[in-house]
Parts: C-alpha cells; sequence; structure tokens
C-alpha cells in the first residue's frame, strides 16, 4: 500500500517541477488524442494555453476566476489536474495536521488542489522557512501521504 502512495505521490508533487519542463504551443500541434483526452474530460472548457511537457501535455483553462491546469498523456490519457487555491479552501484537517508537525511556525507559499483518477482530491501543500522548503501532500481527511 506505501508504494501505491508512493507512486501516486511521484505523480503528484510535480506542477511547480512541471511547469519549468514545460514550453508552450499552438493549439495545432496538440496530437488528435490529447485533444480528445481533453474534451472527454472537460467538455466545453476553453483551453487558455496548451503546454508540451517532458512526458505529455497540460492544458491551462478557466474555471470561473481559477486557472486550473489539466495534464494529458501523449496517447491522450488524463493524468492529474492542478488547481492553485487559497487558504481558505483547505479543508480544516489539513491545516490541524500541518499545525501538529514541526513545520508548524513555516510560511505556506503555495496551495493545489489536486485530483487524479485514483484520488478525486488531494492538498499539495508548499512550505517555506529561510531557504528551506517542503512540499506535503494530504488526502482532505489530513492524512499526510508524502513529504518531500
Amino acid at each position: 500500500m506505501n508504494r501505491f502512495f508512493l507512486l501516486i505521490a511521484a505523480c503528484i508533487l510535480m506542477p511547480a517541477a512541471a511547469t519549468a519542463q514545460s514550453s508552450k504551443i499552438k493549439s495545432d500541434l496538440v496530437p488528435e488524442s490529447v485533444l480528445k483526452g481533453y474534451a472527454e474530460k472537460y467538455k466545453k472548457r476553453e483551453v487558455k494555453t496548451w503546454y508540451e511537457e517532458e512526458s505529455g501535455y497540460s492544458a491551462l483553462f478557466v474555471k470561473g476566476d481559477l486557472r486550473p491546469r489539466a495534464y494529458f498523456t501523449s496517447s491522450g490519457e488524463w493524468i492529474r489536474t492542478t488547481l492553485p487555491v487559497k487558504e481558505k479552501s483547505v479543508s480544516y484537517q489539513v491545516k490541524k495536521a500541518i499545525k501538529s508537525t514541526q513545520w508548524s511556525d513555516w510560511k505556506t507559499t503555495q496551495r493545489y488542489r489536486i485530483e487524479t483518477p485514483a484520488h478525486p482530491k488531494l492538498f499539495e501543500i508548499h512550505l517555506k522557512k529561510g531557504k528551506e522548503s517542503k512540499v506535503f501532500l494530504f488526502d482532505p481527511t489530513g492524512k499526510a501521504l508524502d513529504i518531500r
């Protein structure tokens, strides 16, 4: 079971790193399989920007005043969607879990809600103190799935 969570964490804990390895591309350069995968997952949501990733493609789209980013394999299989969120959107249990750690006095720099095929709701929290930083992955109940 731990291996499963580590695999999920490895796939999920990469929004910032994945962004650094991506490049904008025009929609006519996105493979048909990826366009179809996106259309199946997000129906009528218009893509603002397509990116070519090291391991596939991602689409930045608008959902209200939010800007989620959906990641797909080159064959069009949906991998995950990351959504930057405000502190109020993070569950109370996750906030409580962070406060009970040795990192409780660290500053939160980024928060994401992450959806995957296996987990419809996870939280990725980036903390920083001085030059040190940590990334936590929690389920909505506050259970830490990974710390890096």
